[in-house]
């Protein structure tokens, strides 16, 4: 089975071009690895070809902002939660 997740946009503000760069590297990877080992969220599983839109949705990334890895695996998380449970 192959999936595919598009995220059209993500805001960071406050961070430059080159770090928002790497965190996208790094949220994609965490992704794959959150699907990989928790399943995929709830609500993609309906079967439509068609994903859920997470327009609106924000979380506070403030406590985790110490480095690039963790701060991508937090906003991953963060992601995958909303995906999850649509909080």
């Amino acid at each position: 089975m192959k999936i595919q997740l598009n995220i059209d946009e993500l805001v960071l503000q406050g961070f430059s071009r080159n770090d928002a760069a790497d965190l996208d590297k790094l949220i994609r990877e965490e992704l794959t690895s959150l699907i990989k080992k928790e399943g995929l969220p709830t609500s993609l599983r309906t079967g439509e070809k068609r994903s859920p839109q997470l327009a609106g949705k924000s979380f506070d990334i403030s406590r985790n902002s110490n480095d690039s890895k963790s701060l991508g695996t937090h906003i991953a998380k963060s992601i995958y939660r909303i995906l999850s449970t649509g909080d």
